[in-house]
């Protein structure tokens, strides 16, 4: 069997943008509007089409296989901030990929395997390297280039992703199941910083030397992943339902969640002009969880109590350089659910 999927879709962003002033008066809220005190444009509209297509084939009742292309666009972003070239701005960031999928399930689908290959590709990705700690390199770049350098600017570049998923459910009887997913990805950014670079080079013609830009975009070197990025993350869960006897209607189960290392970012630690990459360590949380599914006043109602992090580990979720956070300590909760 042969199944097909061709889409259009029309995306519109409509904004009006005004500035205004709140009266300082208790237990209200009047504000005055400024006029002209927006003008980035003050009306943004925007109309995009993106599109996918795909099939799957259905050679048997065991064996599938998928296809799928997309684009798509972050309308939501708008046209961006001004690029660090006057007068220039990022545009619209969009997007496209396509995966190819199998599935196969076996021994009267007691066993299901599901397999996705997938590859992404953005590029036009914004990065703002220049930030309030780097004000050094703003004044560094302006001094040079007072009538077109934009130090309120934003740089771009571009992004590459492909990856694996893997997910298998195994029914080991009618009242146990146990669930597996790993996902595996390579990231690559590439041309990156075009317009910093591009002053760069303009100020060497000049010979003008710019030693702090220069530090700044070695701790920025091509094919690197970006920050928050994990390569490999894995889960296993099973859940065992008691359908008779003493029991019946309780359920328990758990699972283990491993994520690999983090990326940081790129640092020139060791002040030889050479960006080192940094990493956060690898993690695994268990959880677990009870429940019992049983009928009041004739609608179904499942009492359901999770442990989260039950091992009270210690773990760090980062995406940059410099931040972070301490992962979720151990947390129990409590849930009752009924329908009606």
């Amino acid at each position: 069997h042969l199944f097909t999927l061709v889409g259009v879709r029309r995306d519109e962003f409509n904004m009006k943008s005004t500035v205004g002033a709140p009266r300082p008066q208790a237990n209200t809220w009047i504000v005055d509007e400024i006029p002209g005190g927006f003008s980035n444009p003050q009306y943004v509209n925007y109309r995009f089409t993106g599109s996918n297509y795909g099939g799957v084939v259905r050679i048997n009742d065991m064996l599938a296989f998928s296809f799928n292309q997309a684009k798509s666009f972050r309308l939501s972003l708008g046209d961006g901030g001004n690029g660090y070239l006057l007068n220039t701005k990022q545009g619209i960031p969009y997007g496209e990929g396509q995966d190819i999928g199998m599935r196969l399930s076996l021994f009267d689908e007691r066993l299901e395997f599901n397999t996705t290959y997938y590859e992404n590709y953005q590029p036009n990705g914004r990065i703002t390297p220049l930030t309030n700690a780097q004000q050094n390199v703003r004044d560094e770049l302006s001094a040079i280039f007072p009538t077109t350098f934009d130090p309120s600017g934003t740089d771009l570049q571009k992004l590459t992703t492909s990856g694996v998923e893997i997910e298998m459910v195994a029914n080991m009887t009618k009242s146990w199941r146990i669930m597996l997913n790993l996902a595996t990805n390579e990231m690559v950014t590439e041309d990156r910083l075009v317009q910093l670079k591009d002053f760069q080079a303009q100020a060497k013609a000049l010979n003008r030397p710019t030693p702090l830009l220069d530090a700044l975009l070695a701790t920025f070197p091509e094919g690197v992943p970006t920050a928050g990025y994990t390569k490999t993350r894995m889960n296993i869960f099973t859940r065992y339902d008691f359908k008779q006897g003493t029991l019946k209607g309780f359920y328990v189960g758990g699972g283990a969640n491993w994520r690999g290392q983090t990326f940081r970012g790129n640092a020139d630690l060791n002040q030889d002009g050479i960006a080192e990459e940094l990493w956060s360590p690898s993690y695994a949380l268990v959880s677990l969880l009870a429940g019992y599914q049983t009928k009041i006043l004739n609608r179904p109602t499942t009492f359901s109590v999770n442990v989260n992090n039950l091992l009270d580990k210690d773990y760090y979720r980062s995406a940059a350089t410099g931040s972070g956070s301490w992962g979720d300590p151990r947390s129990f909760r409590f849930t009752m659910t009924t329908e009606f």
